[in-house]
């Protein structure tokens, strides 16, 4: 005599049973959760989307260490402390902060500076380019950023040694150094990108680059600079140089002490900057 035996719970296919033992949904999942920075990195740019349109150089006026007005206080973030307009106010020249925290910077030299001491280091930045005119090509200027820098710090040539950076254009990049204000020093001359790559208008592209002393080497400087040109083949490297450069230019604790980076618009377009970080390196 055969006895038929109850079906064990684990063979039970009803929906309720199943439904036991599926976990509980997500009640508010995030749908586009921020990216966080990659360790190491820290974002400069966390306190710059307040929801609101910002026009900086209508804000409180931030003036230097005699007094003098040097730009405008983005009340935000107060490590974003100071602007220049390419020598004077003027319609042309403009500063936005974006809702969601893209720094629009308009007119030719006209720069914004974030203090953020560091001496080598390791950088990563979306630039977008627009220009004034209803063009294809970049007009004249380019992207430029520069770290390690003292250029806006008053007082004798000595405290205002100035700065190492690098700048990007339509289809090439490149560096250069600053001894003191207008005393400039070619790091490498511009590169065009590798196989007639371009960065094109109003297209964000993720940017890479490193500033750092060459190990072994006295007052020698080391920058790498790289670009995802959004056609799936990832970062590119653009250009990688070492060059000897002024001893005033490798006072680590001057710049570790106190130095921040300019963002500068130059040409008659707009240089926007999204999201920068940095990494400080040994």
């Amino acid at each position: 005599m055969h006895h038929k035996h109850p079906p064990k719970p684990s063979m039970l296919r009803s929906d309720d049973t199943l439904q036991r033992h599926r976990p509980d949904p997500d009640p508010d999942p995030d749908p586009d959760p921020e990216p966080q920075p990659e360790e190491g990195f820290v974002d400069l740019s966390a306190k710059w989307a307040t929801g609101k349109e910002v026009d900086i150089m209508k804000g409180p006026v931030h003036l230097d260490g005699n007094g003098d007005k040097d730009g405008y206080i983005f009340e935000a973030d107060p490590t974003l402390y100071a602007s220049h307009a390419g020598g004077a106010d003027s319609a042309d020249r403009k500063i936005i902060m974006t809702a969601d925290g893209d720094l629009d910077i308009t007119g030719d030299m006209a720069r914004r500076y974030q203090k953020y001491p560091n001496y080598n280091s390791e950088w990563k930045i979306d630039l977008t380019r627009r220009d004034s005119w209803a063009g294809e090509k970049f007009d004249s200027g380019n992207i430029s950023l520069k770290p390690r820098n003292r250029h806006e710090y008053g007082g004798a040539n000595s405290n205002k040694n100035s700065d190492i950076g690098v700048h990007f254009d339509e289809d090439y990049c490149g560096n250069k150094a600053e001894l003191q204000h207008n005393a400039d020093i070619t790091i490498t001359s511009d590169k065009k990108y590798p196989d007639n790559k371009k960065m094109k208008l109003d297209e964000k592209y993720h940017i890479k680059f490193q500033i750092f002393n060459e190990p072994g080497e006295d007052n020698t400087i080391h920058v790498i600079e790289f670009v995802d040109f959004n056609d799936g083949e990832g970062y590119t490297k653009t250009l990688d140089v070492t060059k000897r450069l002024p001893a005033s230019l490798f006072q680590k604790s001057l710049y570790e002490g106190d130095s921040s980076i300019w963002y500068r618009n130059n040409g008659t377009g707009t240089s926007v900057f999204s999201k920068p970080q940095c990494k400080r390196l040994p």
